[in-house]
């Protein structure tokens, strides 16, 4: 919000009894998952940056139908794999025209997925990239090389901010809403040119990176864990203590 204005000043605190709240709801569970607890005709203010609502929807999927739940079937919901974001773009990707013969097998993997972010998965990776390159495509032309890189670099604080984009692009894509795009650029004219291009550079991108054999483009090859002991900045001792990298999914 603009901080040299007196339009968002403290004005004091809620009301206990007009917090939300649920007491001993129907459905016999509560979630939150740092997603908007509260809808648009609530008159007071939480919050401007809650989380996209997909982990909060994934949960309420597994939760809603279980019966007599255990600690094991409570393990499998925290590690649930599915992306509902996934699950959400991917129909508009399939209606891609592909502009190569990677670009084509690429959709054929997207065509059979189940949206779960498995290492082993082809797709996942296949959706990662794209989605990456995509948010290059609409992020380049409006903020310059240096601010876009930052935007996509994943350091926390600028990327928080590309990440609401990223999970808002499915909803912009189903309205028709052209605001990110550009009559006069070929590939940001309309959204099925944007995603044809993002899902040519991203295959271009994954053969440059894991090689031209696609059956070698498997999800662990590029989500790994990156940790970083905080000696490690110090230039005498490096990544000497940092711990091995490792594949995941998820």
């Amino acid at each position: 919000v603009p901080g040299w204005t007196d339009d968002h000043e403290w004005r004091g605190f809620i009301p206990f009894e007009e917090m939300p709240q649920a007491a001993n709801p129907a459905s016999h569970f509560i979630i939150t998952a740092n997603n908007k607890i509260v809808d648009d005709a609530y008159p007071h203010y939480l919050g401007v940056d809650p989380s996209p609502g997909y982990r909060y929807a994934r949960i309420l999927e597994r939760l809603a139908p279980m019966q007599n739940a255990t600690a094991d079937d409570f393990a499998s919901l925290q590690a649930d794999r599915l992306s509902i974001a996934a699950r959400e773009l991917v129909p508009h990707l399939l209606k891609v025209p592909p502009a190569d013969e990677f670009a084509r097998r690429a959709l054929e993997h997207l065509r059979g997925w189940d949206f779960r972010m498995e290492p082993e998965s082809i797709a996942a990776t296949i959706y990662a990239a794209t989605i990456d390159a995509l948010m290059h495509l609409l992020l380049l032309p409006m903020m310059g090389e240096e601010m876009t890189f930052a935007m996509l670099s994943g350091a926390y604080g600028a990327s928080r901010h590309a990440s609401r984009l990223r999970y808002h692009l499915p909803v912009f894509i189903q309205a028709n809403d052209t605001r990110l795009l550009n009559p006069a650029d070929p590939q940001r004219a309309s959204w099925l040119a944007t995603l044809t291009a993002a899902l040519r550079d991203a295959t271009a991108q994954l053969r440059e990176t894991l090689g031209a054999d696609m059956s070698q483009w498997q999800w662990s090859r590029l989500h790994r864990t990156a940790p970083t002991h905080p000696l490690s900045a110090l230039a005498d001792i490096g990544a000497r203590f940092d711990p091995p990298s490792a594949p995941y999914g998820g």
